[in-house]
């Protein structure tokens, strides 16, 4: 395995799958071909066929990212936060949003921690689109187990070499909840997860 870090390397997967997702949006064509006798399609348009198109095109209102900011834990005791970001993103077959904040130790240490909330609203999107691939292993450099955070599934990997610990929990099938934890332990998790309100986020699905 590679010693990039997995903060690094999942901020690459993440901008490879936006890219990807949005080119072939793009490279989606039509048929131009038309009857000889009519010039028009061969199939007749209906309000049935009109209505099924439409709903094709009708993409989740995914929750916005001022909302989702809400959802990230308040520091408490030996840590510092930083000011929450946020994005909306709408494509023409799918719409996502995310919020992050960032916080650091105070003393006793230098870890830090990055917590990241995204809708998918349900697509193979941001984080949401490596979920199925997820398998345990463990190695001298690495390791990923599954396990569960507020009944919810979760998976943490850890970097053996760049002291990284990465948790990944799926709300429902639709929003993913990623803690980064940067030369810290990983009862870390623990606290954070213990501030946030899981089932809360589910609701707003």
């Amino acid at each position: 395995m590679s010693n990039l870090s997995f903060k690094n390397g999942l901020v690459i997967i993440l901008v490879i799958i936006t890219i990807g997702i949005v080119l072939c949006s793009g490279c989606t064509g039509t048929d131009d071909t038309q009857t000889e006798s009519s010039g028009q399609s061969d199939i007749p348009k209906t309000e049935e066929t009109t209505s099924a198109q439409e709903t094709e095109k009708t993409t989740v209102q995914t929750v916005h990212y001022t909302k989702l900011i809400e959802f990230l834990p308040t520091a408490t005791g030996n840590w510092e936060q930083e000011e929450p970001v946020g994005l909306q993103m709408t494509e023409a077959d799918y719409a996502w949003s995310w919020a992050s904040k960032g916080y650091d130790q105070k003393m006793g240490g230098d870890a830090r921690v990055d917590i990241i909330i995204q809708d998918t609203g349900g697509y193979d999107v941001g984080y949401m689109a490596g979920w199925e691939g997820f398998i345990e292993f463990d190695s001298t450099e690495a390791s990923f187990k599954s396990t569960t955070v507020q009944g919810y599934p979760a998976w943490i990997g850890i970097d053996k070499i760049e002291n990284t610990i990465a948790q990944y929990v799926n709300v429902d099938d639709r929003f993913i909840v990623y803690t980064l934890v940067t030369d810290g332990k990983e009862d870390y998790l623990t606290v954070f997860n213990g501030l946030m309100n899981l089932k809360g986020l589910a609701a707003l699905g």
